[in-house]
């Protein structure tokens, strides 16, 4: 039995979501049209374009459903435990975003590459999906460390992080012996950290 139109409109662009999501991560960017998109909706390509505008943005779309919302949700606050010392913190933030990352290598792997690749849509990814990580990791730094410091660089540490771990999910399954194991990762981080942020003393 055929579901009522209104329910499939209702319906459209979640479906749209999932179909560009597995093809975004299979393909990258670049070579994921929106004709292909919509092939595997059952819809003709002007039923995306009405939806989400550009590919462009269908692709922003999906990777703040997908990954920024989740590292928001998971990345609050009040889920953290801020009283724990500070590298205790950090592994404790890396382990989550590894869970996050893991589920997704290869669609935030062509964000990756989208966001280093000349002529890409590097300032669009910054702005939309990088900035609101950058953010939150700011408020964790504010209510996590003692006023006196505060004027750690929190940013440039924010970005090591996602840089690293972008680029290792986003070529793990490519380049498989590029990387050790996810405590390597874990480690490296946290010993960069600890250069910058106080002990428990301090």
């Amino acid at each position: 039995m055929a579901r009522p139109r209104k329910e499939e409109s209702r319906d459209r662009p979640a479906r749209i979501i999932d179909a560009a999501a597995k093809l975004f991560a299979e393909r990258g960017f670049e070579a994921t049209t929106v004709a292909a998109i919509a092939a595997a909706c059952g819809i003709r390509a002007p039923s995306v374009l009405h939806h989400y505008e550009s590919k462009e943005n269908l692709f922003i779309e999906v990777l703040r459903q997908r990954v920024v919302e989740r590292f928001l949700r998971d990345f609050r606050i009040e889920a953290l435990d801020l009283n724990q010392p500070p590298a205790a913190l950090i592994e404790q933030v890396l382990r989550t975003a590894m869970d996050i990352w893991r589920e997704e290598p290869h669609l935030i792997g062509s964000a990756f590459a989208e966001l280093i690749r000349p002529g890409g849509m590097g300032q669009d990814l910054l702005t939309d999906l990088l900035m609101p990580l950058l953010e939150r990791f700011e408020q964790i730094a504010a209510a996590a460390l003692p006023p006196q410091r505060r004027n750690v660089p929190i940013r440039e540490l924010a970005l090591m992080f996602v840089f690293s771990l972008a680029g290792r999910y986003g070529t793990l399954g490519r380049e498989p012996n590029l990387w050790g194991p996810e405590q390597d990762v874990i480690d490296a981080l946290r010993l960069i950290a600890q250069t910058v942020l106080p002990s428990p003393s301090e």
